[in-house]
């Protein structure tokens, strides 16, 4: 027989036999794919698992996740300790001038930016500005140290003691710090891991121009024995300043992505607020705009007695102003009323399991929380005291929380602007 009329016949033969195969039986399995509908449930749970540890922190694709790492943390500690050993060094050789007289230098720089000659206007209050900056350095460095620490009992600390602290805390401080609670339960529920590794990038930033600008407080050059910034003029001051802030951050273009991504978590999480605390603004005006009118007939005849006449004019304004500002006061308190009883009920729930919990791990009792009501007991408890807490001391900190609060405290009153006025 002919082998090329042979061969023609066999691929006609192939190709019939293909069609009859595929209309009448499934393709051919593919390796690896389900066989069974436990193997489909099987395959999706597994990814369903794979995401959320993908999510959790995983993956590596999300930008600055590798500044999140040990060895990462490990470095920062390190350049900390040598930048403070270069700093003390050269504290000890180099005169310094008063911070009066620094931002005395830094105003006559500017003052050629400032229209009207505005630094000239403000030179009566440098002393207090020096005061004020002072202050916001010390502020800073404090906010830092408290930070650094909760860190490093995050660190250390079990999982289930931490559990209990954030217990604790719900239920003595829930209706004090309502709205910076709220911004951090959003934060997180939001997808924090963009926006916490975006600020580890803008904070490693911001702590090496820190290095350079200090470090750069106390140039010698010349060795007279007087920092080479005390020497120079404002205008050159600024300069050298703003070239060295410039030159120390090598990658601007990742710089503005990290700004970008926390700017867009901050206007989440303060489109949440918004949503969530709403009422409490929609409150303050329905009992401004129900008691204004009545105010005004009380107090306008003797605003109207003691203002001249030229400025009755100002009367309803005043009294609607003031109706407001107490309504928004009354409406806040109630709401940290309400916050307090739900945070206090929820956080003694967390605390008590997480005590069960951690006492189970450490062989104390052997006591599971499905088995007995011991938690949502002792959880009432413990909210009850909470909250009576709150009460007795009108939202108000104690000492020392106070002080080893204030930091949560500024981001409080900061979240309460930004959701009644933002």
């Amino acid at each position: 027989p002919n082998p090329t009329a042979m061969s023609w016949l066999q691929r006609s033969a192939a190709v019939n036999d293909a069609q009859q195969v595929a209309g009448s039986r499934p393709p051919p399995q593919q390796p690896g794919a389900p066989r069974n509908l436990q193997e489909a449930i099987a395959a999706g749970r597994m990814e369903a698992q794979a995401k959320e540890v993908q999510e959790a922190g995983g993956n590596q694709a999300v930008p600055f996740a590798e500044l999140d790492s040990a060895r990462a943390w490990q470095q920062r500690r390190s350049e900390d300790e040598e930048h403070e050993k270069h700093i003390s060094a050269m504290r000890s050789q180099v005169k310094r001038d008063p911070n009066a007289k620094k931002i005395e230098r830094y105003m006559q720089g500017m003052e050629e930016k400032l229209p009207g000659g505005a630094a000239e206007k403000c030179k009566p209050f440098l002393p207090v500005l020096g005061i004020l900056v002072t202050l916001l350095y010390f502020l800073a460095k404090y906010i830092a140290f408290v930070v650094g620490l909760l860190y490093k009992l995050w660190e250390v600390a079990p999982q289930n003691l931490i559990k209990l602290l954030y217990g604790v805390s719900l239920c003595f401080f829930g209706g004090t710090f309502a709205v910076s609670i709220a911004a951090i339960e959003a934060f997180l529920a939001a997808g924090w891991q963009r926006a916490y590794y975006s600020a580890l990038k803008l904070y490693d930033d911001m702590r090496h121009v820190g290095y350079q600008l200090e470090r750069d407080e106390y140039v010698d050059d010349n060795r007279d024995g007087i920092a080479d910034v005390d020497q120079m003029s404002g205008q050159g001051l600024v300069q050298r300043k703003t070239r060295i802030a410039l030159t120390t951050i090598r990658r601007p273009q990742e710089t503005q992505l990290a700004f970008a991504n926390v700017w867009a978590a901050y206007l989440a999480v303060l489109a949440t607020l918004k949503f969530q605390f709403a009422r409490t603004t929609a409150f303050a005006i329905g009992i401004a705009q129900s008691t204004q009118f009545f105010f005004l007939k009380v107090f306008g005849p003797p605003l109207a007695m003691v203002m001249p006449h030229d400025t009755h004019h100002w009367i309803p304004t005043i009294i609607d102003s003031m109706v407001h500002l107490v309504a928004l006061v009354i409406a806040w308190y109630l709401q940290m009323v309400i916050s307090a009883v739900t945070s206090g009920l929820r956080g003694g729930v967390i605390a008590t399991r997480a005590a069960l919990a951690f006492a189970n791990d450490r062989g104390m009792i052997n006591l599971k929380e499905s088995d007995t009501i011991l938690d949502e007991a002792l959880g009432m408890a413990v909210a009850a005291a909470g909250i009576f807490f709150q009460l007795t001391n009108g939202f108000a900190l104690p000492f020392p929380f106070n002080i080893f609060l204030l930091p949560l405290t500024i981001v409080e009153w900061w979240a309460r602007w930004q959701v009644t006025w933002g």
